[in-house]
């Protein structure tokens, strides 16, 4: 397990805390602790490769991390008729990050959105994270995405 602040990095508590914190932009924002040596932690981004979204229509796009990864803001921009997409579901590994069945507003996921974070489960390395996207509009979307997180350099 990763130990970050006090927590590891699937967020279940530790004895002992590990992180030492930089303050300066570009530096790591920390370091952390595990048996095997120090490790970094780092906010980095996840991208989904642009996606076209046929008319009345649902697709998941999936990105598979090559680190520990935790997926923390969604952020997505389209094309047309942001008000006719929506986010289904956002899935890491088999587990779903919604607490109930549901269509969530694409707008809470533009990169002007406020109070959209998220704590969303780790994204080991190989694990795959999905994104279902529905298109209700009678036109094509193309949208483009990445998760913001922290992850694991080893």
């Amino acid at each position: 397990m990763y130990d970050i602040s006090g927590y590891d990095i699937s967020g279940e508590p530790v004895a002992e805390a590990g992180i030492v914190a930089r303050a300066n932009l570009g530096q790591p924002v920390a370091s952390v602790r595990q048996p095997g040596g120090p490790r970094t932690l780092r906010r980095q981004i996840s991208p989904f490769a642009r996606t076209l979204v046929p008319p009345t229509s649902v697709v998941t796009v999936t990105l598979t991390p090559q680190r520990a990864f935790r997926c923390e803001r969604l952020v997505m921009s389209s094309d047309v008729a942001k008000s006719l997409l929506s986010v289904q579901a956002i899935t890491i590994g088999a587990q779903p990050q919604f607490v109930n069945d549901g269509d969530a507003p694409f707008d809470m996921f533009l990169a002007t959105a406020f109070g959209t974070t998220l704590r969303g489960d780790t994204a080991n390395p190989g694990t795959t994270v999905s994104v279902k996207l529905s298109n209700a509009s009678l036109v094509a979307e193309n949208v483009l995405g990445a998760f913001i997180g922290e992850a694991i350099e080893i």
